[in-house]
């Protein structure tokens, strides 16, 4: 079983709801920018106590809040004049928003809402990436880890928070409103994470205009002798095809014209680890029984040693969606080749934690799920 933050979701949930309405319906402003910036005041507020009815201008209290957080790069005043940016504040009055746990529950909240689900994304349960990690907090010590669809950087703020040695962690997204959440919640935790917009399908081989950064450019801007991540920990977008001649053509996983996404991000992530480098995505099961996939399969193993194939309950992501998932805990192989003998751990989780409307169900204020004890079968 696992806990999960005691909060009062619905208020919270209500809150945002009205205040999203208000600016739609007053204002032209990019409403997810303008929630931030309230939320960030009302988190500056609870952290300082600092009385914010003795200030006449929101704009004040923003300021105080991006000159004390230097690395949330966000405009130092609202786009919304200063009544409109008050009428809304007062519908946090009664949110004590003092904890990352908090902000973080509101910040995915308000991203959700938006272009996640239609680009197959959806952020990772928060009790559910706690339990993935645990078998590999041992490996990801003095490493050099990666998401390379880090959404707002659950999985890496995770390993960061449970680890004391000096490891190195890079988050990369398509989604600039992403990198913005978890710049935020970073932040907030007090960990040093750098996150990147950029697409991380895109390789430095490939001829794109020079705007468009890849992975490999970057880390070598940051570890001029970078070489491949130690570790990359992953749960990349489902949804949509590429189609891109240009970028299939840096791929040997796909033979047709078009390709899953999902397809693609498994090479490359073969592409930028390091040999024995340690993998972990989460991926539709359907990679692994459907007729159609038989290539990737073979692909996969052999370019990757899977160590384990977890089953994840269809009920996880809900109530975003129930694609039924797998979890793959594998290493990049030295060469190309499949072991015929090589015994891959398969474990199932039978109770996700939730019921089928994607609630939490609890018992003695911990979540009813098995994932604690499914890893505990998972070892290197």
């Amino acid at each position: 079983m696992n806990s999960e933050i005691d909060i009062d979701e619905k208020e919270i949930i209500n809150s945002i709801l009205k205040i999203e309405e208000i600016i739609l319906t007053s204002s032209s402003s990019d409403v997810r920018i303008e929630l931030f910036k309230l939320i960030l005041c009302k988190y500056y507020q609870n952290s300082i106590h600092e009385n914010v009815s003795e200030l006449n201008d929101l704009n004040a209290l923003l300021l105080k809040a991006i000159l004390k957080f230097p690395n949330i790069e966000l405009e130092p005043q609202f786009s919304i004049d200063k009544i409109l940016a008050l009428e809304c504040y007062k519908y946090l009055d009664n949110i004590n928003i003092n904890s990352y746990s908090i902000i973080e529950h509101i910040f995915e909240f308000i991203s959700t809402q938006n272009s996640k689900a239609n680009k197959g994304q959806f952020f990772t349960p928060r009790y559910v990436i706690a339990e993935l990690i645990k078998p590999i907090l041992p490996y990801a010590a003095n490493s050099i880890i990666a998401d390379i669809a880090c959404g707002s950087g659950g999985f890496l703020a995770s390993i960061a928070n449970n680890i004391s040695e000096n490891s190195k962690y890079f988050g990369f997204d398509f989604d600039p409103m992403a990198i913005l959440t978890a710049n935020i919640l970073s932040t907030v935790l007090g960990k040093k994470i750098t996150y990147t917009k950029c697409d991380s399908l895109i390789q430095t081989n490939l001829l794109f205009e020079i705007s468009q950064i890849t992975i490999e450019n970057f880390m070598r801007l940051i570890i001029p002798k970078f070489s491949g991540f130690d570790l990359i920990i992953t749960n990349p977008p489902f949804g949509g095809s590429i189609t891109d001649k240009n970028i299939l053509s840096g791929y040997t996983i796909n033979k047709n014209k078009s390709a899953k996404r999902d397809i693609l991000f498994i090479e490359r992530c073969h592409q930028l680890l390091k040999v024995n480098g340690l993998l972990v995505i989460v991926l539709p099961s359907n990679i692994f029984s459907d007729v159609i996939f038989e290539y990737q399969r073979k692909w996969i193993l052999e370019h990757f040693d899977i160590n384990t194939i977890l089953s994840l309950h269809r009920d996880t992501f809900l109530p975003h969606t129930h694609q039924k998932t797998n979890v793959i805990y594998a290493n990049k192989k030295q060469i190309k080749s499949i072991d015929k003998q090589k015994a891959i751990n398969f474990i199932i989780s039978e109770s996700s934690g939730k019921d089928n409307k994607g609630r939490l169900l609890r018992s003695d204020n911990l979540i009813n799920s098995d994932l604690s004890e499914a890893v505990k079968n998972i070892s290197f």
